[in-house]
């Protein structure tokens, strides 16, 4: 339920709200915070968000595709997690972004937000200094999982922070202190000095494009401020709340407690807010049993005699599963807000003010990142149009049974190890790199397996450095990535941990499907709009995808004399192509270049070239081997005649030198199969022809 206005917030899908928040633009740059992460349900979800006006296939494995072509045109994305989070059963991650698990030495990471960076359409007025973005900031109480985004009752407040103007949250994001910083000290073998690209993106944005605000106020309201644990909750609260104590009624949703027979941390904010009146959010099971400690629910009670409290339910219409009555299951409430209001007597005496995101009532979350969870919460004073009214109703009746939830911070005292496997595509010789994050003494025996079967052992463990496995291990886990990023870590000292291997370079991996003929990558390229690419790409992967499932390998015959096995629609193909790089060059889009010109997918330039040297025409083989050569030195070209600033062809000339030359060695190769006329010089007719066409 995003938190649009004031009152019962508006009932609304998560997935929806964001891409709303995204429109029509497009994204640059996005990191995801969790705690708890299912990669497949995020990739075939969440990250379609990020292309609200895409078609996607109906068919999971289709749609993976279609949606890890989109992303070759953000540059930088990344999902920051707890590794204890992490849920094997629910698959593994596929596309090419960044998994960067975590493991705080204390608590646990327990933020949930998302960041989007996005580029503002042309015809959108720029901003006062006339930058075309914005950021997106979503502050929520979901995780990274289908519980949090389709089945739970979640919250979240989704803010936007436009170039050129003054904002708050610059300062809550920036600096040593700044919830960016506190982030990236988390990620394992980060060398000192260096930082995550996607954060990076986003923290050049705010430091060259947005102001910090002279005043805390804008409009007569508080400016939103982002919470990250650097300091106790309550503190953040009353200072930036500017709470006046005995002139507020507070309300508090929360899905956890403390498992003791002390409200201590509730006592504490109690004492610092000391609000008029309090209700609280009491979870209850189906058939009435409340979630949490009888001790709890007692300690609370006696909390009465300083204070007014009591307990309280949330309105059915939004936990409710469906409309057909009292006997209707409700859904979990999941969300976390602190709500604090005024309702005086006339309107300038209202106030609404939220602290929403991942809190709970708990002391791991109220105590700042130092001395338990890194948690994050946005904080909005709300404009009033009407007269604020309690969100919570007072129980009818008390609870006769008791059912303490497991809470998401109890993992942290589980054992853990901050290992971190990384894959290289990149290399010819694929490399694979371990790095183990020393938290006293290590295992004396470790090593990885999936399915049941080790892929290999750890010998002479390393910790706090990067280390290069040996070149069996590398080939297990390629052939391993084939399929899965996931594997276990069996130690001595615990049970088997599940890891996700982070690969990098993964343009270069080979594509999850059998790759398209010659002629099928020539056709797509020609195509003008992403809807007819998507709709194309559906139709052949759901042809190769049926003949796997029958266990056909054979492709079938292309059509005889179509278009684009000629050779007009191969140099049509091949100027859409360079017209297509041109716009990504001129976006600065390294990595869809990277992915179109150089990589192992299946609509890449080099896979191309591979396919149609054993076509079954060597003419068709022959001009398209031959226009192939010709691409960079053409882009070049085009690139300094537009004064293109991107440099990516400079950097990589090398191995664009290194591609060309071997495809002119095959186009001189597949000269040899053409038959020419009686009479004809082929030398001579071969130097006419590439001089003019070439």
């Amino acid at each position: 339920m995003p938190r649009t206005e004031p009152g019962i917030p508006k009932t609304m899908v998560l997935s929806e709200a964001v891409a709303s928040a995204v429109g029509e633009r497009r994204v640059k740059a996005a990191v995801f915070a969790t705690f708890e992460f299912e990669p497949e349900f995020f990739e075939l979800n969440v990250l379609p968000c990020l292309f609200p006006n895409v078609a996607w296939s109906q068919m999971p494995n289709v749609k993976r595709m279609q949606i890890g072509k989109a992303l070759t045109g953000i540059e930088h994305v990344a999902v920051i997690y707890d590794q204890r989070g992490l849920k094997p059963a629910a698959g593994s991650a596929r596309l090419d972004y960044e998994r960067i698990a975590v493991t705080p030495s204390r608590g646990v990471f327990h933020a949930k937000n998302i960041f989007l960076l996005l580029e503002n359409q042309p015809e959108l007025q720029a901003g006062p200094d006339g930058v075309d973005e914005s950021l997106v900031l979503v502050t929520t109480s979901a995780n990274l999982t289908r519980n949090g985004w389709h089945e739970n009752v979640e919250i979240a407040q989704v803010l936007e922070i436009a170039a050129g103007e003054s904002n708050a949250i610059r300062d809550d994001l920036l600096g040593q202190g700044g919830v960016l910083t506190l982030w990236e000290r988390q990620i394992p073998g980060r060398v000192d000095g260096t930082s995550q690209p996607a954060i990076e993106a986003i923290r050049q944005f705010l430091k060259r494009h947005v102001e910090t605000p002279a005043h805390r106020k804008h409009q007569g309201f508080l400016r939103p401020r982002l919470y990250g644990g650097q300091q106790p909750f309550d503190q953040f609260l009353c200072k930036e709340g500017r709470i006046v104590r005995g002139q507020f009624r507070l309300e508090i949703v929360s899905p956890f407690f403390e498992d003791t027979a002390e409200a201590l941390t509730l006592a504490d904010l109690l004492a610092a807010i000391h609000p008029v009146e309090t209700r609280i959010y009491l979870p209850r099971d189906d058939d009435g049993a409340a979630r949490c400690s009888a001790d709890y629910f007692q300690a609370i009670e006696r909390l009465q005699q300083d204070y007014s409290i009591h307990w309280a339910c949330l309105p059915d219409e939004l936990t409710r599963w469906s409309r057909k009555g009292d006997g209707a299951k409700h859904r979990n409430v999941h969300a976390k807000v602190y709500r604090l209001f005024q309702a005086g007597r006339v309107k300038d005496d209202w106030r609404d003010l939220q602290v929403i995101g991942s809190v709970n009532l708990t002391r791991a979350a109220h105590a700042g990142y130092r001395q338990g969870n890194f948690e994050s919460a946005v904080l909005v004073d709300l404009p009033c149009d009407r007269r604020p009214e309690w969100w919570l109703s007072p129980l009818d009746s008390l609870p006769a049974n008791f059912r303490p939830p497991s809470s998401e911070e109890q993992v942290a005292g589980l054992a853990c190890h901050a290992l971190v496997l990384r894959f290289d595509w990149q290399e010819k010789e694929k490399q694979l790199e371990y790095y183990w994050q020393s938290k006293g003494r290590g295992p004396a025996r470790a090593s990885v397996q999936a399915n049941g079967i080790t892929l290999f052992e750890f010998q002479d463990i390393v910790f706090s450095e990067w280390r290069r496995l040996d070149s069996r291990a590398a080939q297990t886990i390629q052939d391993r990535l084939t399929t899965s990023s996931l594997v276990e870590l069996l130690t001595d000292d615990g049970p088997p941990q599940p890891l996700l291997v982070q690969e990098v370079n993964m343009a270069m991996k080979p594509s999850l499907l059998e790759q398209l003929t010659a002629a099928e990558i020539l056709e797509y390229w020609s195509l003008l709009t992403p809807d007819q690419r998507n709709e194309f790409l559906e139709g052949k992967l759901t042809t190769l995808i049926q003949q796997a499932e029958q266990g056909k390998t054979e492709r079938l015959p292309d059509e005889v004399d179509s278009f684009f096995d000629r050779f007009a629609g191969v140099f049509h193909a091949f100027s859409c192509l360079e017209e297509y790089v041109l716009d990504a060059l001129q976006r600065d889009a390294r990595k869809e270049v990277q992915y179109r010109l150089l990589g192992k997918d299946y609509d890449s330039l080099p896979t191309l070239a591979a396919q149609v040297q054993d076509d079954k025409d060597p003419v068709v083989a022959y001009i398209t081997l031959l226009r192939a050569t010709q691409v960079f030195k053409n882009l070049r070209k085009q690139v300094a005649a537009s004064g293109i600033q991107c440099d990516f062809l400079e950097q990589n000339r090398r191995r664009c030198d290194q591609f060309a030359q071997h495809w002119t060695e095959a186009c001189n190769k597949v000269r040899e199969r053409i038959q020419l006329d009686h009479g004809t010089d082929p030398e001579k007719f071969f130097t006419w022809y590439e001089r003019h066409f070439g």
